[in-house]
């Protein structure tokens, strides 16, 4: 079997053939999404001409929905080989508001919400929820006490984990709001440890000496998962990590800052947007704090760390919705059982050309 495509550096790593690496496309907010769209339309270009030549017998897709359903969608009319879809688009969304049209251009869904399949097994679509992989991901994550006996935290001080992002941007402007927070933090509260995740290696030296020159003593560690378990509680950069954080039973408060321009997208748009961190999104309510741009200032991060202070009402309270966003996202093994399916599929290819 030959595989190809574009993905990452883990991607390569297991043996894929990568075609273009997408590792920088990330990006946060319309006008960045738009300095990164010539790349994207022009991969998409290459892509295409590359699989109409090579008339690969199936397509693995994983989320990205404005790249991928555009490509499925091409793949199936002019190469018309099977679509199998990993994580399909607004997934998350409990009420969808767009039209569901799957059905017609793929041939296997696999979706980590349970409602997600509900929804899509109504419009005709082969769906099947196994769980979220979070939960494999996340079930070697190092104990409490392994952690902090690591970083040396002992089990009597608060530990509060900063989680400020991987891009370079929101690190820059996230880290510095961290920093005067935690400062004021540890004026009122004496027995207040804080350790910070390095989600990019390359700002480390940057952030450890953001946090020297306030004067305030920090761990620095790239084992987010281990900080995030040992903490008391979180201050997060909002993303993947919130809900990592969720499924681990850790409170937190999400925040976010950005660019002036990312400010100003924020204020034209935010009347539509009433919550956008994922755990608050399941939950169906705001049960974490969400702090967006001026909002994450040094007095709003000390009010939201008392409201969840370990042994609280409103920590007791945050952790009780936390476990139950952890049971709608299914049990352990999803990730073995949709590569299961998904090798089964394309075993039944050779024999289904052949008929």
């Amino acid at each position: 079997m030959r595989i190809e495509g574009i993905g990452g550096p883990k991607l390569r790593a297991e043996g894929v053939n990568l075609w273009h690496d997408t590792s920088h496309w990330g990006s946060i907010g319309l006008v960045e999404a738009l300095r990164k769209l010539p790349v994207v339309w022009l991969t998409s270009l290459i892509v295409r001409t590359r699989m109409f030549f090579s008339r690969p017998d199936a397509l693995l897709l994983v989320d990205f929905g404005a790249f991928n359903a555009r490509l499925a969608q091409w793949y199936k009319r002019w190469v018309g080989g099977d679509v199998y879809y990993y994580f399909p688009p607004s997934s998350w969304r409990q009420n969808p508001t767009s039209q569901c049209d799957l059905a017609n251009y793929t041939d296997l869904v696999i979706t980590p919400f349970p409602w997600s399949a509900t929804y899509l097994k109504q419009n005709n679509v082969n769906a099947y929820f196994y769980g979220h992989p979070m939960l494999d991901t996340l079930e070697n994550a190092t104990p409490r006490d392994e952690f902090r006996a690591m970083v040396g935290v002992d089990e009597q001080s608060v530990l509060v984990g900063l989680l400020p992002g991987s891009r370079r941007q929101e690190i820059r402007h996230n880290t510095a709001a961290m920093v005067q927070g935690i400062k004021l933090l540890m004026q009122h509260h004496s027995e207040v440890e804080v350790a910070v995740a390095i989600g990019n290696p390359s700002e480390c030296d940057w952030i450890l000496k953001q946090f020297s020159q306030a004067g305030v003593s920090v761990k620095a560690t790239e084992d987010s998962h281990g900080l995030m378990r040992a903490a008391d509680m979180l201050w997060s950069c909002s993303g993947t990590a919130t809900l990592e954080a969720a499924v681990l039973g850790t409170p937190m408060i999400i925040m976010y800052r950005g660019s002036k321009l990312l400010e100003f997208e924020y204020h034209l748009l935010k009347h539509k947007i009433s919550m956008f961190g994922m755990p608050n999104l399941i939950y169906g309510s705001k049960i974490i704090p969400e702090l967006v741009q001026n909002e994450v200032n040094p007095q709003r991060l000390l009010t939201e760390s008392e409201n969840i202070w370990p042994g609280s009402p409103g920590a007791m309270k945050q952790t009780e919705a936390l476990d139950h966003i952890k049971q709608q996202l299914g049990s352990p093994g999803a990730t073995q059982k949709a590569a299961q399916l998904i090798a089964q599929r394309l075993a039944s290819i050779p024999t289904k050309r052949s008929k």
